[in-house]
């Protein structure tokens, strides 16, 4: 949680419902292939980590907002039932939503999101690209479905 830590000093401001998905990440179970890292939280802060190794403040709000709505708070923002849920795994159970990518633009979208993220001079258009294709850029690096590889 270190660098989300970091982000929320560096970024200051941080709109409420930023910080309610964020704390619903904390313990949240992550697929045991695709993110062995263990939970929701700790994938976002080593993103975070990545992203802060690059001069560019858009990819720094994407780090943290690319996943922040994988454990379904969709339902409680917008009555989505979309939602994601617990799904069973030989190596441990996770929590998907599918749609977290387009439910994560809608949360950037919210005019108190949007405010904060321009009040950085960040082009919010920019994070909302990254966040709303980061998943489709994932399958298109991994190759074809089911292929193991990728990122």
């Amino acid at each position: 949680m270190k660098n989300i830590i970091k982000f929320i000093d560096k970024y200051n401001n941080v709109p409420q419902v930023v910080y309610n998905a964020l704390l619903k990440c904390v313990n949240s179970p992550e697929h045991p292939i695709y993110h062995p890292e263990g939970t929701l939280e700790t994938h976002i802060d080593i993103v975070v980590s990545r992203c802060f190794e690059r001069d560019s403040k858009e990819l720094h709000f994407a780090g943290l907002l690319h996943d922040v709505l994988n454990h379904g708070i969709c339902k409680e923002l917008w009555g989505d039932e979309r939602k994601g849920k617990i799904k069973e795994h030989l190596k441990g159970d996770y929590y998907q939503n599918v749609f977290h990518a387009e439910h994560a633009v809608k949360l950037i979208e919210l005019p108190e999101v949007t405010e904060w993220i321009e009040s950085h001079n960040v082009d919010v258009s920019v994070v909302k690209t990254i966040v709303g294709e980061h998943m489709r850029m994932k399958n298109y690096l991994s190759g074809e479905k089911g292929k193991k590889g990728g990122m």
